[in-house]
């Protein structure tokens, strides 16, 4: 009889699921691991040699992903927001079990290369995009475009949206976002300024979609 799944496990086989649909060249083997490069990474990294791929995550990945956002924050969020705002928004060290709730019911998707992971996104069904961070060395390279690729594929005819900080504000606005509304935030009695953004899809005969409703406040992410 098979064990009960965590919640983590729960989420990501799931997201395995809709991995699967993503493109052939990206199957993933019975033991999880990429069977290779897809078409679309190799074209969004400009056809060079690269030892990347994509996977969905695993209960054991809730670590290395907590370390990608943590750092990401600190090094690449430097130019944006200043230490207490840092601090508040990924405190040192990362609470590993706080990260596993974090993720329990998102599909997650993470780009490995070697056996490090250097980026993922975290998303809901609704088309809600709830985390999309590169680890720190591994910025300009595609990798957030790769990640966010595969989410649009996974997720057909369905409007994408996200509340963007001021570093992946001008990410989303390269791939079709608008941005709805300006939005100041507290954590930890800290303020953030980010922006609610949204994409909408083109329907069949033309005519904008707009599903599903923004929502106007949710958790800094």
């Amino acid at each position: 009889m098979r064990s009960k799944m965590s919640p983590v496990e729960a989420s990501c086989s799931v997201g395995m699921q809709c991995a699967r649909q993503l493109s052939p060249n990206m199957a993933l083997k019975p033991t999880g691991q990429p069977c290779g490069l897809s078409v679309g990474l190799a074209r969004a990294l400009g056809n060079k040699k690269t030892d990347m791929n994509v996977r969905t995550c695993t209960e054991s990945d809730v670590a290395s992903i907590a370390v990608v956002f943590t750092e990401s924050i600190h090094v690449l969020g430097a130019s944006h927001y200043d230490a207490s705002q840092r601090n508040a928004w990924a405190p040192r060290p990362a609470d590993i079990e706080a990260w596993s709730a974090r993720l329990s019911g998102l599909q997650t998707l993470l780009a490995i290369e070697g056996d490090a992971v250097i980026g993922f996104i975290s998303y809901e069904l609704s088309g809600h995009i709830e985390f999309l961070y590169t680890a720190p060395g591994s910025e300009r390279r595609g990798v957030a475009s790769v990640l966010y690729r595969e989410v649009e594929k996974a997720l057909p005819g369905v409007s994408l949206f996200t509340e963007a900080s001021l570093v992946a504000k001008p990410f989303f606005l390269r791939h079709g976002f608008s941005v709805v509304e300006e939005q100041n935030v507290s954590r930890g009695g800290v303020m953030f300024r980010r922006y609610a953004m949204r994409k909408a899809v083109v329907a069949q005969h033309g005519a904008q979609a707009d599903r599903p409703a923004l929502r106007a406040v949710r958790r800094l992410s």
